[in-house]
Order: structure tokens, then sequence, then C-alpha cells
């Protein structure tokens, strides 16, 4: 509000700036919010009935190689305890279709990063992991509904191809 002021008066800006957290080059702080949050869900999963859902008390085992890196740990911490809550609001209405579509974009996402380094191998488009994703899932579930296996398959593909985005974009930097 001060600076909207001061340029309603023809003053200067406000000389503050916020600090932009700097992170070592090679670090995926994007793949850390990711797995972070993820992992959240996947605890909040094993804890439900009896979870946390307010998020304070939920207690996060950072063992990754990043630790050493408060402002790291604090990001995983933040996206970890998100992913939970969110998970216990889904269980707490019993939306298996949520979990469902959660779990394939996960694996989608994975898949990409498996298959990034390999340019012959990625899918720009969706169509061959489409096909693949659907395969496997009615491989595995034999006697799911069409809509469940449109859900998997969906969501499996937005992961897939959010990553690959997420990749690209991190490599232009």
């Amino acid at each position: 509000m001060k600076d909207l002021w001061r340029k309603l008066r023809g003053g200067q800006q406000s000389q503050k700036q916020e600090a932009t957290p700097q992170f070592p080059p090679e670090t995926d702080v994007g793949l850390i919010q990711l797995e972070s949050t993820y992992q959240g869900r996947l605890r909040a999963r094993a804890d439900y009935p009896n979870g946390d859902r307010s998020g304070k008390n939920i207690s996060y085992d950072a063992g990754e190689a990043w630790q050493s890196n408060p402002l790291l740990v604090q990001l995983a911490e933040q996206a970890y305890t998100q992913g939970y809550r969110d998970e216990m609001a889904y269980l707490d209405r019993n939306d298996q279709l949520h979990s469902l579509a959660i779990d394939a974009q996960q694996e989608g996402k994975k898949h990409a990063r498996a298959t990034y380094s390999r340019p012959d191998d990625l899918d720009r488009t969706g169509n061959r992991i489409a096909l693949s994703a659907k395969n496997t899932f009615v491989r595995q579930h034999a006697k799911s509904p069409s809509h469940m296996v449109e859900i998997y398959v969906n969501n499996y593909v937005y992961g897939y191809l959010d990553e690959i985005t997420r990749l690209d974009n991190r490599n232009l930097h």
C-alpha cells in the first residue's frame, strides 16, 4: 500500500526489494516440492482416519542430501504438510477417484523423469504414453469400469506432459 501511495504522489518507488532465495543451480526445487507433496499425501493415507488435519504436528523426515540447506528443508516441509492436509480432506470425503488421479499423475511424472534424458523415448504429444498407460492399467485392474481407466490414463498423460514441460523449462534456465 505504501508503494502505491508513493506512486500516486509521484514519489520514488520503495527501495525495499524482496530477496529471492538462492539455491545451488543443480538443485531441482520443483522436484523437491513435487516429491514432498506426494510423500505427504502417502503419509496421510497411512495415517487415515486418525491423522493430523491441522498439519501442525506432522513430522517430516528430511533425509535427503539437500537437508543441509534450511531453505530447501523448509520448502520440502511446507509441500509435505500441504500434501498431507489436502489428502486428509479427500480421504474424509472418501474420494477414491482423486487418489487414483493423483497416483496416475505421479506415475506419469516418474516416467517422464526416467525417459527425459533419452530424446528418442520422449512422447511430447502424449499419444504413445496414453496407449501404454491404458494397457498397463487394464492389465493390472482388468475389471475396472471404463471411467476409471479413462481417469487413470488422462491423469497419467497429464503428469507426464506436465513434468516434461517442467524439465524443459528448467533446462532453459
